[in-house]
């Protein structure tokens, strides 16, 4: 789908979100044009995955895409931070978010990608890379 579809789904997700915890979340987008292709809920995905394993009572939760072009291919930075500065106890997951993510990818992208997670401060980073070959119809523009 698109990316922009994807960035709508996402914030309309954020603004629910917000209403049934009673709490301001935020996505900030940078470097999308807005008609590259991605693979359906993937970054709706992550952003399930932060409410179940980084939301707290005292903090919430912005959220970051970051798209950019590299001499391997393109790059996506997915960036989860907690406001409180500070995470909740490590929940036990089935991993279940990030596998759908990485079967999308491997669908998408067959063994010219990788996905990365790993955490950041107050929060976790999903790295993501599309290989330079395979994203011939994707839109490179910054």
């Amino acid at each position: 789908i698109s990316i922009s579809e994807e960035i709508s789904l996402c914030t309309y997700h954020l603004r629910v979100m917000g209403a049934r915890r009673e709490k301001s979340y935020r996505l900030h987008v940078r470097g999308v044009a807005g008609n590259e292709t991605v693979p359906p809920m993937i970054f709706h995905t992550m952003m399930e995955n932060a409410f179940t394993h980084l939301d707290t009572e005292n903090g919430s939760l912005h959220f970051f895409l970051i798209k950019s072009i590299l001499p391997e291919g393109l790059r996506y930075l997915f960036v989860v931070k907690n406001t409180s500065g500070s995470l909740p106890a490590r929940k036990k997951g089935s991993g279940i978010g990030l596998r759908y993510v990485r079967a999308r990818l491997e669908e998408s992208f067959p063994g010219q990608w990788t996905a990365v997670s790993r955490p950041a401060r107050a929060g976790y980073c999903l790295e993501i890379l599309i290989e330079e070959s395979s994203h011939a119809n994707l839109d490179r523009r910054r």
